[in-house]
């Protein structure tokens, strides 16, 4: 329990002391510089695993710690799926990397009050994390696997991503209960 309070508070000094705004010196695995540094306007091309992304620069958020499993002091905007645009894919949206673009996530944005995460636990990490509940928004990374009969879509609810929409920053919160699954089922 001590740990996860240290690394809330840790978590929490991250989201008051940095922002998008503040971190245009970032560069990528890819050594692309961030968008801020690149010339030309405000909106960025990028050709995406899903197809092209149209990135408006002043739409980043800066992810201090990365994601688990990838690099810390990345950013990454929060768009369309473009191949996919035609059909309906309800609210799954995608999060890409402005630094390396072969890395994205389908994400499934949800509410304070969803089937998913219950209200109070997204609440609980607002506090630890010092984010604003009116600021929040909150994604869940979406897994999906096919098979040749079957897709099966899953989200992953026990580490969602924080965005503190004001500040342009996000952390992804690892709940410290097994309340909830790392495959929550969507689908069958």
């Amino acid at each position: 329990m001590y740990m996860q309070q240290e690394r809330a508070a840790s978590m929490a000094a991250v989201f008051t002391g940095f922002t998008a705004r503040v971190s245009g010196t970032v560069k990528g695995k890819s050594g692309q510089a961030f968008p801020e540094q690149a010339s030309g306007g405000s909106e960025l091309e990028i050709q995406s695993r899903f197809g092209a992304v149209t990135a408006r620069k002043e739409s980043a958020i800066f992810f201090p710690y990365g994601l688990l499993g990838l690099p810390p002091s990345l950013h990454f905007v929060v768009t369309d799926i473009p191949r996919y645009k035609e059909q309906n894919l309800g609210h799954f949206k995608l999060l890409q990397c402005l630094n390396d673009h072969s890395v994205s996530f389908i994400v499934l944005p949800i509410d304070m009050d969803n089937t998913i995460v219950a209200r109070e636990d997204i609440s609980e990490a607002c506090r630890a994390l010092n984010v604003r509940e009116e600021n929040l928004l909150t994604l869940l990374i979406v897994s999906v696997q096919r098979s040749p009969d079957s897709l099966r879509v899953t989200v992953n609810a026990r580490a969602p991503v924080i965005v503190d929409v004001a500040d342009k920053a996000a952390i992804q919160y690892v709940f410290p209960t097994s309340k909830y699954e790392i495959c929550h089922l969507l689908t069958k």
